[in-house]
């Protein structure tokens, strides 16, 4: 399984289930997919997504995607564009992004709580993102803010 498949296969499992340990998410995701993964991707996994835990109905702790904390999370994705961004190109409402591998789902969650009113939609992979953004809106003149 592809890491950023699984990474998104992970939000939706933490979102949709009480997952409080790192076993829990490596059943789950067997369960949901019959694929094996380790307790060390796992682990790598939930520091990639900044997964924090909160307290659950039933469980005492649950895994949970971190709330969306304006200041922290623009500090984070200038952090994160500083010292990642490779290439931006635009043309007609769509932004290309080159990062280094491994940044662009991280840079793809933060842009994506950042800018939800801004973005029609928004594909990630390892390291590049295509973001399509709202008619009305210039590409160039977003991603011009985007890197200021």
């Amino acid at each position: 399984m592809k890491k950023n498949a699984r990474q998104e296969l992970i939000a939706k499992l933490i979102m949709e289930n009480e997952i409080s340990t790192q076993d829990d998410l490596v059943r789950a995701i067997k369960l949901a997919t019959g694929v094996n993964v380790t307790q060390a991707t796992i682990s790598r996994d939930i520091k990639e997504l900044a997964l924090i835990k909160i307290a659950g109905e039933t469980a005492n702790f649950k895994y949970s995607l971190p709330q969306n904390n304006v200041p922290e999370d623009t500090q984070r994705l200038n952090a994160l564009i500083q010292s990642s961004l490779l290439e931006i190109k635009t043309r007609q409402g769509i932004v290309i992004i080159r990062t280094i591998p491994g940044s662009a789902l991280a840079l793809k969650r933060l842009i994506r709580e950042q800018f939800s009113e801004d973005i029609f939609s928004i594909f990630a992979d390892d390291d590049s993102l295509l973001i399509m953004l709202e008619t009305d809106i210039e590409a160039a003149v977003w991603a011009d803010g985007l890197k200021q």
